[in-house]
């Protein structure tokens, strides 16, 4: 899961007077182990660690509420209407202005809704995937609330070009290599030799498109001459769907083999014994398993959508093809896999890229917006 929040001591001194008398809620729709999750997860347990007054608002649960409660961050469950009575109370507390950080957008869209004529309330709200991946009315909702965004922060150009009109809005690539997650995957000793593996890490999900992935593996099975290990890494609502069509898949294949593994919190370790990570998503903002495996040395195939473009440098650092086409990712896949020096120069390339655009924390940019917004 990752333990306690990004580390930067050497910040903290300096951004402790600047929210600490902050208070501060953190929205987001669900507590499950995502990229989104993640990344609000670090920065609650990194601004608690400062001193601000915070609280967690969510509506489904999920394992992150267990870990923030051992952070000890007070967490909420907040149904989407239910929210202004607290916001109304919060505010009351607040020295300055209360400040809703939100990560999704239905938990903004309804917040923003019911926090008029609340008091004094700020909205920072991070947009974490192209406008494509969500549903039409919280498309609608997302855009007629964005009047009250105070400040959109969008985790690639892609996400930003589909985002909402606001008062201020920029990119932030979360590329920060002192997150729990990429220190373990920078650790990663060499490669071992060893049977061909290849791991997808992604929530079980209509919008990462396993359907792509599992046709293209029956076709790269045709082309196959010895075993190939597939891990599934994830867990989400279609997980009996994308049982059933793996169990077909190993009853029908010859060399290739699929095994579901589950929500997983040691994802250094999944990359460690992977040969090439695999993303067949439909859209994407900029997806952190994507940074991860760049700091692990796995090369990458993914599917050119949103940000994975931007975050793979124009396919400098990855092997990009067109989503929705499991013949184009299989013979990404084949190419890769068949090659050990491809593979070699897609993972020195992918690192060096992720270590030339790792800059500033990103914790470091939300403080200065809290400390901005809050006074």
């Amino acid at each position: 899961m990752g333990n306690g929040g990004c580390n930067h001591p050497e910040q903290s001194w300096r951004f402790a007077a600047a929210v600490s008398k902050a208070t501060v809620v953190v929205a987001i729709r669900t507590l499950r182990v995502s990229g989104a999750e993640s990344l609000a997860f670090y920065e609650t347990v990194e601004l608690a660690a400062l001193g601000c007054a915070l609280e967690v608002w969510y509506q489904i649960d999920g394992p992150f509420r267990a870990e923030l409660a051992k952070a000890g961050v007070r967490t909420v469950r907040v149904p989407l209407w239910s929210g202004r009575r607290r916001i109304r109370r919060l505010s009351r507390r607040a020295q300055g202005r209360l400040v809703i950080h939100t990560h999704s957008p239905s938990s903004g869209a309804f917040l923003r809704l019911v926090s008029l004529g609340t008091g004094k309330v700020a909205f920072i709200h991070t947009e974490h995937n192209v406008s494509a991946a969500y549903r039409p009315v919280i498309r609608v909702l997302h855009r007629v609330t964005a009047g009250r965004i105070d400040e959109l922060v969008a985790v690639s150009a892609a996400a930003l070009e589909t985002a909402p009109p606001t008062k201020r809005g920029r990119v932030l690539h979360h590329m920060d290599l002192a997150l729990p997650r990429m220190q373990a995957c920078l650790a990663l000793p060499p490669k071992l030799d060893g049977p061909l593996s290849l791991v997808c890490v992604a929530s079980l999900t209509p919008k990462k498109d396993h359907a792509n992935l599992l046709g293209a593996l029956i076709i790269l099975d045709r082309q196959l001459d010895g075993p190939l290990e597939v891990s599934l890494v994830g867990d989400g609502p279609l997980r009996d769907v994308i049982a059933s069509q793996v169990a077909v898949l190993n009853r029908g294949c010859q060399h290739v083999t699929v095994e579901m593994l589950g929500h997983r919190d040691d994802i250094a370790s999944v990359l460690e014994d992977a040969d090439v990570l695999v993303l067949s998503s439909l859209n994407e903002g900029m997806p952190l398993v994507l940074m991860e495996a760049m700091a692990a040395s796995t090369p990458i195939v993914a599917t050119d959508v949103g940000g994975v473009r931007e975050c793979c440098d124009d396919g400098g650092a990855g092997m990009l093809v067109p989503h929705a086409d499991p013949v184009a990712l299989a013979d990404a896949l084949g190419a890769v896999l068949s090659d050990p020096d491809l593979r070699a120069q897609l993972a020195v390339r992918a690192k060096a890229h992720l270590l030339d655009q790792a800059g500033t924390p990103w914790l470091d940019t939300y403080v200065g917006i809290i400390d901005r917004l809050a006074h």
